[in-house]
């Protein structure tokens, strides 16, 4: 399918002012990454005085319109189920907002003290490689077993990467939390299924083809899932690779060419409420 004819949900605008800012801060580096990408992206208006404003102006840009709303999977080492969140998943919950959560590297709390420190257990690997995919994990377990889902069922959550390394431990989480530690969050399989099915949509970013894509499809409908390139960190080249893999994968795994098409562009229209 051309490119043209797809909506892509997962890309990163990179703007030059935010690049600059995060070289001169010392995150030229992010999560282990050789350099910042450039993107092909640029601010069609120009604004003054915004490097002291970077974060605060990021964040506006990306939750601007739709009602939608991007969190990472921790904040500091805190993550999304924790109770310092609870008045934001309610007011989101309010709003029946759409929230794209993003992995980023782990951190790890200090006793006795509010510092923080990232943790990367393999340092000669970015995090992106794989630890991404266990953060992932990790924010989404945490928010079935705080209860956070349940307690808002009118968010509707979009998760990258084929939901990382969330599938594989689904029964595990689900049971070891009722059947060893009783539980009285109301967690099964086939709770996490109905509730994927309700609430949850999923991003085909990187590399789900042609293996990992058929433990998310244990436990999400071909409805719930959406194209996503990752552009610019990963590059050009890259998104041409991987547009093949997933063009062969989804015939290969759809023989329905509607169900193939409403993953490139209708289920994100979907999402959107864009008119079809």
């Amino acid at each position: 399918m051309p490119f043209e004819s797809r909506i892509d949900t997962h890309a990163h605008f990179i703007p030059p002012f935010y690049r600059t800012a995060c070289k001169d801060s010392g995150n030229g580096r992010p999560d282990g990454m050789p350099a910042i990408p450039v993107s092909t992206l640029v601010m069609l208006k120009p604004v003054k005085n915004l490097l002291d404003n970077a974060t605060i102006l990021l964040a506006i840009l990306q939750n601007a319109g739709q009602r939608s709303f991007a969190l990472e999977t921790n904040h500091h080492g805190t993550y999304l189920g924790d109770p310092a969140f609870n008045d934001v998943f309610t007011e989101l919950n309010r709003r029946k907002a759409r929230v794209f959560i993003h992995p980023t590297t782990p951190c790890t709390k200090h006793p006795g003290s509010h510092s923080q420190s990232a943790v990367t257990m393999l340092p000669q690997f970015p995090n992106p490689m794989f630890e991404f995919m266990f953060d992932t994990a990790r924010a989404l377990i945490n928010l079935f077993l705080s209860g956070t889902i349940e307690r808002c069922p009118d968010i509707t959550f979009v998760i990258p990467h084929a939901g990382g390394a969330l599938p594989p431990v689904i029964q595990r989480f689900c049971s070891f939390a009722t059947d060893i530690l009783g539980s009285e969050v109301d967690i099964n399989l086939q709770v996490v299924r109905e509730t994927f099915k309700r609430q949850f949509y999923f991003d085909l970013a990187g590399f789900p083809f042609p293996d990992q894509i058929h433990g998310l499809l244990r436990f999400s409908p071909p409805e719930k899932l959406l194209y996503g390139s990752d552009y610019p960190f990963t590059p050009a080249k890259g998104v041409g690779i991987l547009a093949q893999k997933m063009e062969a994968g989804l015939e290969e795994t759809f023989s329905d060419a509607l169900v193939r098409t409403a993953i490139y562009s209708g289920n994100a229209m979907r999402l959107l409420n864009i008119n079809q």
